[in-house]
């Protein structure tokens, strides 16, 4: 009986461990939920997990975290850190266990090794740290002692039952008010992200965090997506400004590279419900591009956004070839239920399922739940 349970347990396991590691074969696009707000908005908390697939939220959530997980299991809630500043030190968890969670390295432990921190001095003492823009110390991620320090503090929160990690402010250059003496060059900042991620997410896999789980939030990723690709065969990655910045074949080389390295990619774009277009084209081009790893969201840290182009997303079923221009201008591919169309010139884009409405026009039609991440609906 004892050897029956203990089998049971391993592959329930296993079945979560693969959750992210699949792609959803009849649902060409999830939905996902930042919420990492000095304050978010947990109002419709049951409603916002039934429809989203992904959340990302601080470790000291972990009541919140629980009743997502209760109201559908097949949710990922993902924990956010910081990479590159330090942070006060710790916020009690909401479960009252006195337990104490961190949103990143906090500033208490980093201060004991001066060697951790920017500089803008050859002598790199305290009186010349660097402050990042959001005015934080600006942390050394090219150092090692720094990146094993860093990565234990993630799995510290990680434990307290969380899916995987967020991690924020990895860039393609310093987001400091001063350019460190470590890195004087964008080039030289980038090569020490890149031994970061290399380093630090060896660490979090082999203490079982699911790779296909981290999340790497890349700055002024646009400024070189050869070497986000690269970086992008590390983790999965997140880009906050999506499609508000870049050509068209930036962005379907954003998402096309996630896609052949086996990674996911989280695309959010800025706005409320009331920027329907925005977000609506946001999700439309990862509908052109997806094979099954594509999270789409809004970058709203505080409330749920959703609209109703999202719920319609998820009634397309599986993409039946890839997309294909054609000589309007626009670009189209077809679902098992219908087909979305994007036309990049003008950041439009609209769904029309079999029953032929068109997601860009006004409806009242009920949506039903969001698939599952890595399942089938």
């Amino acid at each position: 009986m004892k050897r029956f349970v203990l089998s049971v347990l391993v592959v329930a396991q296993l079945v979560g461990a693969l959750a992210l590691e699949r792609p959803a074969a009849a649902a060409g696009i999830h939905h996902g939920r930042l919420a990492n707000s000095g304050h978010p908005n947990w109002s419709n908390l049951v409603k916002s997990a039934r429809r989203q697939n992904l959340f990302v939220v601080n470790s000291w959530w972990v009541r919140k975290k629980a009743k997502i997980k209760a109201t559908r299991p097949a949710d990922q809630v993902i924990h956010y850190f910081n990479a590159a500043g330090c942070k006060p030190d710790s916020t009690p968890l909401d479960d009252g266990s006195g337990r104490r969670g961190q949103s990143g390295m906090p500033c208490s432990e980093a201060k004991r090794h001066e060697r951790w921190f920017l500089h803008s001095c050859a002598a790199r003492v305290k009186s010349c740290r660097i402050r990042t823009w959001w005015d934080r110390p600006a942390m050394n991620v090219g150092n090692r002692r720094y990146q094993r320090a860093w990565a234990a503090d993630a799995l510290h929160n990680w434990r307290f039952g969380f899916d995987g990690i967020f991690i924020d402010d990895v860039n393609m250059k310093c987001n400091c008010r001063k350019t460190p003496v470590e890195y004087p060059t964008n080039a030289a900042y980038q090569r020490a992200v890149t031994r970061f991620l290399a380093n630090t997410s060896s660490r979090l896999v082999a203490n079982g965090v699911a790779r296909n789980r981290i999340f790497a939030n890349v700055g002024y990723w646009l400024s070189n997506v050869t070497r986000a690709c690269r970086w992008n065969r590390y983790i999965s990655m997140s880009e906050e400004h999506w499609t508000q910045f870049g050509s068209f074949a930036q962005q379907r080389h954003q998402i096309r590279c996630a896609q052949r390295n086996g990674r996911w990619f989280y695309g959010r774009t800025e706005g409320s419900a009331s920027h329907q277009r925005r977000l609506r084209y946001g999700q439309g081009m990862a509908l052109l591009f997806t094979r099954g790893r594509a999270v789409i969201g809004a970058q709203n840290p505080t409330n749920d956004v959703w609209i109703a182009a999202y719920g319609r997303a998820n009634r397309l079923g599986d993409p039946k070839r890839p997309a294909f221009p054609r000589a309007n201008g626009t670009w189209r591919r077809n679902f098992q239920h219908g087909y979305v169309v994007v036309k990049p010139a003008a950041k439009r884009a609209a769904i029309t399922l079999d029953d032929g409405h068109s997601a860009a026009e006004p409806t009242r039609a009920k949506h039903g739940d969001a698939p599952p991440i890595g399942g089938r609906r």
